[in-house]
């Protein structure tokens, strides 16, 4: 899995935050080794949260559990998760 640098660069600054700002630039660099092993771990069940959610979502709008006889076209779901994925962002 890669993790975007955003992400890598925005937790190496929370970490310094979290520790009062003791760690000079250079020393924040440092971090992101320790950063991106963290993200590692954490990100697979982060996504699998996220799943699950629109998953729920998705089924909540299934008004008998089956699309009332209609199935929905990938263009729906993709919009459903794409919906979804931006809210999440937003928080």
């Amino acid at each position: 899995m890669t993790i975007p640098e955003e992400a890598i660069v925005a937790g190496a600054k929370a970490m310094d935050a979290y520790w009062g700002g003791r760690y000079a630039p250079e020393e924040v660099e440092e971090l992101r080794g320790e950063v991106t092993a963290i993200l590692e771990a954490v990100t697979p069940h982060m996504i699998a949260e996220a799943l699950a959610v629109v998953a729920d979502e998705f089924a909540s709008r299934l008004p008998d559990g089956t699309g009332n006889g209609r199935a929905y076209n990938s263009y729906q779901v993709a919009h459903l998760l794409r919906a979804k994925s931006d809210e999440m962002r937003a928080k």
